[in-house]
């Protein structure tokens, strides 16, 4: 079951690309998708310089499969 957080909980095209994955796993002992989801706020400083604020935003898919193990 997938947590409901983030851009992704409830998107079409992910729940698609994770149901694709596992369909192509059929016949492994074992098979998961993750998707993942990262958002971070960086600051950059220098000495005498403002601060450089940049916003960050990551999206990325795992696929684990067992097969014969």
């Amino acid at each position: 079951m997938a947590q409901d957080w983030g851009d992704l909980a409830g998107d079409a095209a992910a729940e698609a690309l994770c149901e694709e994955a596992l369909d192509a796993s059929s016949g492994a002992d074992y098979a998961d998708v993750r998707l993942v989801e990262c958002e971070e706020t960086r600051l950059y400083g220098r000495a005498g310089a403002a601060p450089d604020e940049r916003a960050e935003h990551t999206l990325g898919v795992g696929v684990r499969v067992l097969y014969e193990g």
